[in-house]
C-alpha cells in the first residue's frame, strides 16, 4: 500500500511538475534559511552553557544610586567583595575574580613582542570555578603561584609554535610594569563564552605588584566578580541579604543609600547584559529573537504556499478521489494517501534545504559576520532541526489537504466539481497571512535601513574627517619620560607633508571613555557625582573643533589644576547654565580640587545607543595613549611608512598599530550593522517565498481561467482590461494583508527603536513604500502569466464548446 503511495506521488508530480518544484523550491529555502537563523540562535544561546555548574554561576553587578540620578551599573565591583561574600553568606559556595589589564599588554618572546588586549588577573581558583577545557597543566595548581601565566592555545602557538609550552617563560609589558611570568597551562578558549582570554595571570602576581593591601578595598570597583550559589538558593532572600552587607562594610560613604548589588545569571550576560565595563562585546538577545520570529515567518509562509498551491488543485483532483471513494477507499485511505505525499514533498524540500544550507554556509556566514560554530554543534543542531522540521511539515501542511480532499462527496467529486465553498475562503485566508507576513518583512527592512543610515550619517558632534590614530600605550610606567616621546612624535608628525594637526589623547571617539571616578562641588561636598575622565594634550579639543558654549580651553601647562567639562556634565551638576559653571571647583577622587575653565558641547563618543555621557576633560600627565593625526585627502600611504619608522625609534618597545577614525567609528554600530545584514537577507528570503507562492497561484488560475478570458476577447474585452481585473483580486489580498500587518509593525518597529537613546521616528510613510512595494513585487511576480492569459487566443480555448 505505501508503494502505491508512493507511486502515486510520482505520478502527479509528473503531470504537474511546475507546481511541485515550486513548492519544492520554495520549502526548501525556508528550511534553509531557517537551519541559518536557528543555527546562529542557538550558537548565541549557547554562551557560557558549557561550564559544569553555569546554572548557578552569576555576575555580581555593582549598581550605584544617587537620587535623582539614573543609576549607574556596572559589571565590576570592588575587589574584597567577591572574597567577603563567600565568607559571610552561607548560600554562596564560592567566588571569583577577574581585572582586567588596563589597555592590554605586550606579551615577549625571544625579543618577539605581540600586543594582546585580552589580558586577566584571575583567582587562583578560576579553573576550577569555570569549565574552560585545559589542555596542559592543573586545574588546581595553574594559578597558585606568583608570576604564573596560562595562555589560550592561540597565543601558545603565537609565542612558541607549539601548545606544549609548560615551563617556559613569557615577558608581559603592562602599565602595572614589566614582569617575567612562567607558564603553567594551556586553555582552548573556543567554546563560546563572554569572558574570551589571550591570557590569565595568577591574582597574587598582581597584589605582588600593587600591594597586598588592594586585596582588602571597598573601594575601586574595577573588579569583575562572580559567585557559585548553593543548589535551591533563594534569590529574592539573598538579595534582601545585601542591603546589610553594603551598610556593614560600605558605612557612610558607600552604604545601600547609594550602593547596591545585582546578580546576573552567567548564561544570560552575553545576550541580556549591555553595563558600564562589559569585558566583552555582548549580542543582542533582542535582535536574536526577532531574527526568529523571522526564521518562524519564513517557513509558516513556505508552509502556507504548499497548502494554498495543493488546495488549489484540488478540484484537478476531484475525479481521482471519487473513484477511489467508489472503488472501496476509505477516508482514512485517502487521508493517509495525502499525507504520504505531503512527507514525500517534505522530505525532498529538507534535502533541498540541508544541501542550500551547505553550500552557502562559509558564504553566508562570512557575510553576516557570524563565526561558523564547531563541526559537531552544527551536526547536532542540523540532525535535530531536520527531523522536528519534517515531522512538524508533514503534519502542518499535510493534514488540511489531506482532511479537506478527501470530505470530497463521491457524485461531486466524479464530475470534477469544485471542493466546498469554504475552501475558496480559507486559501485567501492564508494568502492574506502570506502577504501580511511580507508586508511586515518589507516594512521591518525600511525601518532597519532607515535608522541604521541615520546613525552612521548624523554628525557626531565633532571633527574626525581624515584622521588617523596610532596607539601609543605607556608601558614605561613612566608618565613624564611617555610624554616627552609623545612631544617627540608630534613634532615630527607636523613637519610631514600633508599633515595639518597632530594631538594625543587617553580615549579617541568610537568607545566608553575608559576612566571614571566620583567627584564632587567643593559647595556640596555630599552630592557625589560619578563622571567619565579623560586626559588630553593642550590642543585637543581644538583638534576635534568642540564648541566652547562658555568659557576657554586649555591655555598651557599653567592650566593643569583646571579643567573642562562637556554640557551633559554641566546638567550633572545642576548649574543653570553654562556661564554659571565657570570658575566652580569640583574635587575628583584620586586627584585634586580643580577650577572649571571651559564647557564644551556633547558629542556622540559612543554609540547612538548610548546617552551622552558626563565627561570632564583634563590637562594632566596619565593614561595618554592615542596619537590622533588629521592629514590631507591623498598620502595617508606614504604617511603611513613615514610613522612607522618614527615610531620604531620613538617607541622600540611598542608595535606599530594604527586605525583610521572612520574604522572606530564604524565599529560604534558593528552589532546593528550585523542585524541588519541578517534582517535584510532573511526578509528578503521571506518576500522571495511569499511570491514564489503568489507566482504559482497565478500560474494555476491562468490555466483555469482561459476559457473566461477568450469569451471575454471574444466580447470586447481588452488585454488590459482582463490583466487589470485578474490582478485586482491579488491586489486586493495584498492590500488587506499590509493592513493587517501595519498595527505589529508599529508596536515592534517603536519597541526596537527604544532601545536607541537616539533614533529616528516611526513615520507614516513606511507603511505607505511597504503597500507601493507589495503591489509592485506582486504585479512584477505574475506579470509573465497574466500577459499570457490576456493574450490567449479564443479559437483555441473555446473551439470544444
Amino acid at each position: 500500500m505505501f508503494k502505491n503511495y508512493i507511486v502515486i506521488s510520482c505520478r502527479n508530480m509528473k503531470s504537474s511538475p511546475f507546481i511541485y518544484l515550486l513548492n519544492i523550491f520554495g520549502l526548501g529555502t525556508g528550511i534553509a534559511a531557517f537551519f541559518f537563523i536557528a543555527v546562529y540562535a542557538q550558537h548565541e544561546y549557547s554562551y557560557d552553557t558549557f561550564h559544569r555548574d553555569a546554572d548557578r554561576i552569576y555576575r555580581v553587578n555593582h549598581v550605584i544610586k544617587r537620587e535623582g540620578q539614573d543609576p549607574y551599573f556596572g559589571a565590576a565591583t570592588f575587589p574584597r567583595v567577591g572574597p567577603a561574600l563567600k565568607e559571610e553568606f552561607v548560600q554562596i559556595e564560592d567566588a571569583c575574580r577577574l581585572l582586567e589589564v588596563y589597555f592590554g599588554g605586550i606579551g615577549v618572546v625571544n625579543n618577539k613582542p605581540i600586543e594582546h588586549d585580552r589580558i586577566y588577573y584571575a583567582d587562583e581558583s578560576f579553573f576550577e570555578f569555570f569549565s574552560f577545557p585545559l589542555l596542559h597543566g592543573e586545574k588546581s595548581q595553574v594559578l597558585s603561584n606568583v608570576n604564573t601565566a596560562v595562555l589560550s592555545s592561540e597565543t601558545a602557538f603565537q609565542h612558541f609554535g607549539t601548545i606544549d609550552c609548560i615551563g617556559k617563560i613569557i615577558s608581559i609589558k603592562s602599565i602595572e610594569g614589566d614582569q617575567n611570568y612562567e607558564v603553567t597551562g594551556v586553555y582552548d578558549n573556543s567554546n563560546p563564552s563572554h569572558i574570551q582570554a589571550d591570557i590569565i595571570l595568577s591574582f597574587s602576581s598582581y597584589l605582588n605588584l600593587v600591594g597586598k593591601e588592594v586585596d582588602t578595598y571597598w573601594n575601586w570597583f574595577d573588579f569583575v566578580t562572580y559567585v557559585k550559589l548553593d543548589v535551591g538558593t533563594d534569590l529574592r532572600e539573598l538579595d534582601k541579604s545585601f542591603v546589610e552587607f553594603v551598610d556593614k562594610h560600605g558605612g557612610e560613604r558607600s552604604g545601600s543609600k547609594l550602593m547596591d548589588l545585582d546578580l546576573i545569571p552567567l548564561k544570560d550576560i552575553h545576550l541580556k547584559s549591555n553595563v558600564n565595563q562589559e569585558i566583552s562585546k555582548n549580542g543582542d538577545g533582542q535582535a536574536v529573537n526577532f531574527l526568529l520570529i523571522i526564521g518562524i515567518f519564513i517557513i509558516l509562509i513556505a508552509w502556507v504556499n504548499y497548502v494554498n498551491l495543493y488546495t488549489a488543485r484540488a478540484t484537478d483532483r476531484s475525479k481521482e478521489v471519487g473513484i477511489r471513494k467508489t472503488l472501496g477507499s476509505s477516508k482514512l485511505d485517502l487521508m493517509s494517501q495525502f499525507f504520504v505525499e505531503a512527507a514525500f514533498v517534505n522530505l525532498l524540500s529538507v534535502i533541498t534545504g540541508l544541501a542550500g544550507f551547505v553550500l552557502l554556509k562559509k558564504f553566508a556566514f562570512e557575510y553576516l559576520g557570524i563565526s561558523l560554530p564547531a563541526l559537531i554543534e552544527l551536526l547536532l543542531v542540523l540532525g535535530g532541526l531536520s527531523i522536528g522540521i519534517l515531522l512538524v511539515s508533514v503534519l502542518f501542511s499535510g493534514s488540511y489537504p489531506a482532511i479537506f480532499i478527501s470530505n470530497f462527496k463521491i457524485l461531486t467529486a466524479i464530475k470534477g466539481g469544485a471542493p466546498q465553498s469554504g475552501n475558496g475562503r480559507f486559501r485567501k485566508i492564508l494568502v492574506v497571512f502570506q502577504f501580511m507576513a511580507s508586508g511586515f518583512m518589507i516594512g521591518g527592512t525600511l525601518l532597519v535601513i532607515y535608522q541604521l543610515n541615520y546613525m552612521n550619517s548624523i554628525p557626531i558632534g565633532a571633527d574626525t574627517s581624515n584622521t588617523v590614530v596610532i596607539e601609543v600605550t605607556d608601558y614605561s610606567n613612566n608618565n613624564d619620560r611617555h610624554v616627552r616621546a609623545l612631544n617627540t612624535m608630534k613634532e615630527s608628525f607636523e613637519r610631514f607633508s600633508g599633515v595639518h594637526e597632530v594631538s594625543y589623547s587617553s580615549d579617541v571617539p568610537g568607545a566608553q571613555v575608559a576612566w571614571r571616578g566620583s567627584s564632587w562641588l567643593m559647595n556640596d561636598q555630599t552630592e557625589r557625582k560619578l563622571v567619565h575622565k579623560m586626559t588630553v594634550e593642550q590642543k585637543y579639543l581644538e583638534f576635534l573643533k568642540l564648541e566652547f558654549i562658555a568659557g576657554r580651553n586649555f591655555a598651557g601647562p599653567n592650566d593643569s589644576l583646571s579643567v573642562v567639562i562637556n554640557e551633559e556634565a554641566m546638567r550633572f551638576y545642576g548649574f543653570e547654565s553654562a556661564e554659571s559653571a565657570i570658575n566652580q571647583r569640583v574635587r575628583f577622587a584620586g586627584l585634586d580640587t580643580l577650577r572649571i575653565i571651559g564647557v564644551v558641547n556633547n558629542y556622540y563618543q559612543e554609540s547612538l545607543k548610548e546617552a551622552f555621557k558626563p565627561t570632564a576633560y583634563f590637562l594632566i600627565r596619565q593614561e595618554l595613549r592615542f596619537l590622533s593625526v588629521r592629514l590631507d585627502n591623498s598620502g595617508l600611504t606614504s604617511f603611513l611608512k613615514f610613522a612607522e619608522n618614527q615610531f620604531a625609534e620613538t617607541f622600540p618597545e611598542i608595535p606599530f598599530v594604527y586605525h583610521t577614525m572612520e574604522n572606530l567609528l564604524s565599529i560604534r554600530h558593528k552589532k546593528e550593522e550585523t542585524f541588519t545584514r541578517l534582517f535584510n537577507a532573511f526578509s528578503a528570503l521571506a518576500i522571495f517565498i511569499s511570491f514564489l507562492g503568489l507566482l504559482g497561484l497565478a500560474f494555476y488560475t491562468v490555466n483555469k481561467r482561459r476559457k473566461e478570458a477568450g469569451i471575454r476577447k471574444v466580447l470586447g474585452s481588452s488585454v488590459f482590461s482582463i490583466v487589470r481585473l485578474l490582478f485586482s483580486d491579488f491586489a486586493r489580498l495584498v492590500i488587506i494583508g499590509n493592513l493587517v500587518a501595519i498595527p505589529a509593525l508599529v508596536v515592534l518597529g517603536n519597541s526596537w527603536l527604544n532601545q536607541f537613546t537616539f533614533h529616528v521616528k516611526f513615520s507614516w510613510l513606511i507603511p505607505v513604500l511597504t503597500l507601493a512595494l507589495s503591489l509592485l513585487f506582486a504585479f512584477a511576480f505574475t506579470l509573465f502569466h497574466l500577459m499570457k492569459l490576456g493574450r490567449v487566443n479564443p479559437v483555441e480555448v473555446l473551439k470544444d464548446e
